[in-house]
Parts: C-alpha cells; sequence; structure tokens
C-alpha cells in the first residue's frame, strides 16, 4: 500500500484577515496526552518550539501575500488496508502515526518546493527548519474554519496536514526574478501547473477556475506581461548592461553615448549563448564590429574544415545547408 496513493494535494491565497492568532495557542504544548503526562517533550529544548519560538503576530505586517499549502490523507482508506495487514492490532496500534506521518510530510514538502515564497510556518516544529503554525500562536482549526476548509478535530476520515507560505511581494514578481537569475527567457518556459491537476495564475497566484491557461483575468495578463518586458525585453537588457558597465567600451576603455555603444554577447547566440547578464558587455561600435569581423572568420575556417576536397562552398537548400 502506497500513502502517495492516498493523498491529495491543496493550495490556496487567504486574506490576511483570516489567520487567526492566540497566545493560548502556544500553552497547548504543556497538555498532557497518552506517553507523555509532562506534555511534549520539546517543550522548551527544542528552538523551534515554545517558549525558545517567537509569537510571530508580526508576519500580518511584515507580509502581504499568505498562502495555505495542505495535504489531505484518506485515513479512513488507509485504516481499512492496514488492518487487512494487521487483523490482530489495536485501533491505537493501525493509526500510530509512525507508520504514516513521515511519508505525508515528504510529499508535502516536495509540492512546497514548486512555489515561490519569503517564509513558511510549517506542519510541525522543524518541518523544513522552521516554526510549526502552533508554535508561532496560529489557531489551525479557526484558522481552516475562516478559509471554508474542511477538517476533522479527531479524524476519523480526513487528515489535514498544512503549512502556511508567506510572500512580501506578488508570485509574478517573485518568479520573474527568480527565473531572471535560472536563465529563462521566454514565456513558454514558466510552467503554471502546481503539481495536483490544478493550475494557478501566473501573476496573482490564484488556482485558474475558467477556461484560461496562464492567467486568471486579463488584468493580471497585463501585469505579469509588463513586469515580464521590464526584465527580459532586450531593450531593458541593453540598458541594464550599459549602465552596469557605466556606458563604457570594456575594450578601448572609451566612455560614450549610448547611441554609439553595442552590448556584445560573449558566447555567440549562434553557439548557444544567452541573453544573461554574465554573458554580455558593453563594446562600442567599432569594437564590436571588430569583434564580429573575428566570429565570421572563426566560423568561415570551421565551415572549410568539414567541406569534402576540391568543394569552395556548401550546397544549400532554402538557406538550409545539405
Amino acid at each position: 500500500m502506497r500513502i502517495s496513493d492516498l493523498i491529495s494535494l491543496h493550495t490556496k491565497l487567504i486574506p490576511s484577515d483570516t489567520i487567526y492568532f492566540s497566545e493560548r495557542i502556544r500553552e497547548f504544548c504543556k497538555r498532557p496526552y497518552p506517553g507523555h503526562p509532562n506534555g511534549c517533550p520539546n517543550y522548551n529544548k527544542n528552538p523551534y518550539c515554545p517558549p525558545k519560538s517567537p509569537y510571530r503576530a508580526d508576519i500580518l505586517k511584515k507580509y502581504s501575500i499568505f498562502r495555505l499549502v495542505w495535504v489531505s490523507f484518506d485515513f479512513e482508506t488507509y485504516m481499512k488496508r492496514f488492518r487487512v495487514k494487521h487483523p490482530d492490532w489495536t485501533l491505537r496500534q493501525l493509526a500510530n502515526p509512525l507508520y504514516w506521518q513521515n511519508a505525508v510530510k515528504r510529499i508535502l514538502k516536495e509540492y512546497i518546493k514548486t512555489f515561490q515564497y519569503d517564509e513558511l510556518l510549517g506542519a510541525g516544529s522543524g518541518f523544513l527548519n522552521a516554526q510549526s503554525l502552533e508554535s508561532a500562536g496560529i489557531n489551525v482549526f479557526v484558522t481552516l474554519k475562516r478559509n471554508k476548509i474542511p477538517y476533522e478535530i479527531r479524524p476519523k476520515k480526513q487528515i489535514i496536514m498544512v503549512a502556511l507560505l508567506m510572500s512580501k511581494k506578488r508570485y509574478g514578481e517573485r518568479l520573474l526574478k527568480h527565473a531572471r537569475r535560472k536563465g529563462f527567457i521566454s514565456i513558454g518556459d514558466f510552467s503554471n501547473n502546481d503539481g495536483a491537476g490544478n493550475k494557478f495564475c501566473l501573476w496573482c497566484g490564484k488556482i485558474i477556475t475558467n477556461r484560461r491557461h496562464r492567467y486568471c483575468s486579463d488584468d493580471c495578463f497585463k501585469k505579469f506581461y509588463g513586469e515580464w518586458y521590464s526584465l527580459f525585453s532586450w531593450d531593458s537588457i541593453r540598458d541594464r548592461i550599459m549602465e552596469k558597465d557605466k556606458y563604457t567600451c570594456l575594450k578601448c576603455g572609451r566612455r560614450l553615448n549610448p547611441f554609439q555603444l553595442e552590448v556584445h554577447h560573449l558566447i555567440p547566440k549562434c553557439r548557444g549563448g544567452e541573453d544573461l547578464d554574465w554573458n554580455l558587455v558593453t563594446l562600442c561600435k567599432k569594437c564590436h564590429n571588430e569583434e564580429t569581423r573575428k566570429l565570421l572568420r572563426e566560423m568561415a575556417d570551421e565551415r572549410r574544415k568539414i567541406l569534402p576536397a576540391g568543394q569552395k562552398t556548401l550546397t544549400t537548400f532554402m538557406g538550409v545547408a545539405k
């Protein structure tokens, strides 16, 4: 029996006023439960647990975008299948988290990696090296209820494991800046599939419920495309590189006006070079022409080496060499 077959993945952008904070939630760690009469053994020991971990009501002012990410585990089906395998076990033995919890957390971690965020509060203290929602003072049940997410307090059918992702900027702004560092250029390079069969808007991050493919509205399309153009269009790249090089030719050292300069690819585009900052330098038109002629001579020499003896040029049809 694979745990992954019993899990469904979900995500939802939520308003900040639906996140319910209470200092009393942090006191739950001291309450006794089976096998632990003094409460959680990590209390006052683990840096991600109270009282060492801070009360985090500050996130409501620090961040503007909040996303709940959760997995729904079909606990009822799991128990039925597990009982067939272990018919003599008690209900407590069958429900022991040691047999399913780590697998569910691992799937949630992989799902979270598909999103861009600044900080998270996890499903349990130390989850992805972060505080848990409860140790931060968030009442998870009230927060889920306010966002109309079904749950069971003492689960018999479905177990919900949830994390909260927080960002200072819109999803699209973070995505584009991350893409610029990774070298993505075309809008087609951006995937908006969340791994659970849903598509989310590339700008605002909301799940797309209409027949659109990449944006939930025309407004989001205009904002995403405008941000993309400012980062990836050749005009904006050219201006950025020249400003970085202080409008100075890096070969002859002359400082000139922008219309007297060119942006040069260190690795030519015909050889796989891309419009990335590390591959672009500022040259004056004279130096740029010299570099271009040098490249053309090298390419001509390379062609001659592959020609059959006695043939001077490549035979072409419609501009394609045979």
